[in-house]
């Protein structure tokens, strides 16, 4: 999967004159989807498996500035034999409250570790501590096979 700033090289987006120079800048990195390869077919595991890893190392790489300014604290765990990442934010104050994250991606792309920032930055804005769980993608797992990890979770 082709990912680099040459995909984004002129925006595919209207960029609107009222919007801030920070806010066009983030839209001039924008990837047009017309560009990105073809979806592989459903039962196609081995190249899900080359996009998925493509997508991981990009969006791991993306995110590493502001994990750098957040600063949490991060741990691998299981809980109810699903792997998770326990997230706290910078200077963690200790409670029983937290926030359960499951991450983006159609139930085909990403991962705890990928969707970390969007993790870090509840944890900084709401000052919970976080549990991101990394539920198996499709096509590794069938729907219920995914759904069913939640289930575990909770008993």
């Amino acid at each position: 999967m082709k990912t680099d700033s040459s995909l984004a090289q002129s925006s595919f987006v209207h960029i609107p004159s009222t919007v801030s120079e920070k806010a066009a800048t983030i839209l001039r990195t924008l990837i047009d989807p017309k560009l990105l390869p073809p979806v592989p077919e459903p039962d196609d595991v081995n190249s899900w498996a080359a996009v998925q890893q493509a997508m991981e190392s990009y969006t791991v790489e993306q995110q590493k500035p502001l994990i750098d300014i957040l600063q949490p604290a991060v741990s691998e765990m299981f809980v109810g034999g699903v792997p998770v990442l326990e997230v706290k934010p910078k200077d963690w104050q200790g409670s029983h409250k937290l926030l359960v994250y499951i991450h983006g991606g159609a139930y085909t792309l990403l991962s705890a570790k990928s969707s970390l920032a969007n993790a870090a930055l509840m944890a900084a804005a709401t000052g919970l501590k976080i549990i991101s769980i990394d539920y198996t993608l499709a096509p590794h797992a069938k729907w219920q096979q995914v759904t069913n990890s939640g289930d575990s979770l909770l008993n």
